[in-house]
């Protein structure tokens, strides 16, 4: 499972699968279940370079994005880079 202190990203590379195919997957996806399936490729990542030629749908941390060509994205991850203040467990 993805974890905030390990210092890597969860990449998930989805594969073709129509639009049949992503409603059937769709409760797997949501529960977080899908890594096993077929043409879905995980990999942990300290860095990612996305590119494409054309345009493409992509989703980010879950949200819809569109990519226009020539477009290039470098993510990496800073480990200790971003502080957060969270409230004491009672």
């Amino acid at each position: 499972p993805a974890s905030i202190t390990d210092g890597l990203l969860d990449l998930v590379i989805v594969g073709d699968y129509g639009i049949p195919g992503r409603i059937r997957h769709l409760p797997k996806l949501k529960k977080g279940t899908h890594l096993g399936l077929e043409k879905m490729l995980h990999r942990r990542v300290r860095r990612v370079t996305i590119s494409c030629e054309e345009p493409m749908p992509m989703s980010v941390d879950g949200e819809r994005v569109a990519i226009d060509s020539g477009f290039e994205l470098e993510i990496e991850v800073l480990p200790g880079a971003l502080r957060l203040l969270c409230p004491a467990r009672t």
